[in-house]
């Protein structure tokens, strides 16, 4: 709920650095899970940080294309199939 609320009062150069922010930091949780696999914790803290960081990064990059881009029905329908892959 937290990347709702934010993207209400973003401008879109922000809402760039939250999108990046959230990317790098989902991508530093990979990083422990491929790198200490034998320690739970550190598995585990890995596995939370990515849901929390990697989950609300595709309603970022959805309201970062409806930001940037002029809505049509063939941009909204490559748009939404990548959603759904």
């Amino acid at each position: 709920q937290i990347g709702i609320w934010d993207q209400l009062d973003l401008p879109t150069d922000r809402l760039y650095r939250h999108l990046y922010l959230q990317l790098y930091a989902g991508a530093g949780a990979m990083l422990l899970v491929v790198f200490f696999p034998q320690s739970s914790t550190l598995l585990w803290t890995g596995v939370v940080a990515y849901g929390v960081f990697n989950g609300p990064t595709i309603g970022y990059v959805y309201d970062l294309c409806n930001r940037t881009t002029v809505a049509s029905e063939k941009g909204m329908s490559i748009i939404m199939l990548g959603l759904n892959f």
